[in-house]
């Protein structure tokens, strides 16, 4: 499990939420999950869907190049199942290493951070999107991811409900998908 070292809750509306926590290889495979999944959920229906397409023309006119295709679809299929494994060995950023100690404070000023001595400020007019699982929640604007962290860090279910509170009393216009 994650230590989840000093945490306040909301108090008060004008109150901070703060997190210190040291990732994880789990916690980045849970941020990896969640992250990957909606695009993962779309290649998976446009694979299928080719994949189907290009066995019912193969089957019609017995064409190698539909056999291809399907081999193609089914490529795209398996690729989507791989890709957040993928992103997490080829396009692992210096930020989100495995050991790194991070730092988060939602306030009314929006989401501060902090990691390896990189500090930083998100304004919470920039969040639009929050996906959400049972292993983490990733803040996004638009597609890109804002902030990530994995509900394991957090360390308990009660500092889960919390951030999530403050997330959606400062971002009310963030859409939530789970």
């Amino acid at each position: 499990m994650n230590a989840a070292d000093d945490m306040k809750g909301p108090e008060s509306p004008e109150s901070e939420f703060e997190v210190e926590y040291t990732i994880t290889r789990d916690d980045a495979v849970d941020v990896s999950w969640t992250y990957g999944r909606a695009s993962r959920r779309k290649t998976l229906l446009i694979g299928g869907a080719a994949a189907m397409a290009s066995l019912a023309v193969w089957f019609v006119s017995q064409v190698s190049l539909a056999l291809t295709a399907s081999v193609f679809a089914t490529l795209i299929v398996l690729l989507s199942v791989t890709r957040p494994w993928l992103r997490l060995m080829v396009r692992w950023t210096p930020a989100t290493r495995v050991g790194t100690r991070c730092s988060l404070t939602l306030s009314g000023d929006g989401i501060s951070y902090r990691y390896d001595g990189v500090t930083g400020m998100i304004d919470w007019k920039a969040v639009t999107r929050v996906l959400e699982d049972d292993k983490a929640i990733v803040v996004l604007q638009g597609k890109a991811p804002l902030v990530a962290i994995s509900k394991r860090a957090l360390g308990s279910a009660m500092a889960v409900e919390a951030f999530k509170r403050e997330l959606s009393r400062n971002a009310p216009s963030a859409l939530w998908v789970r």
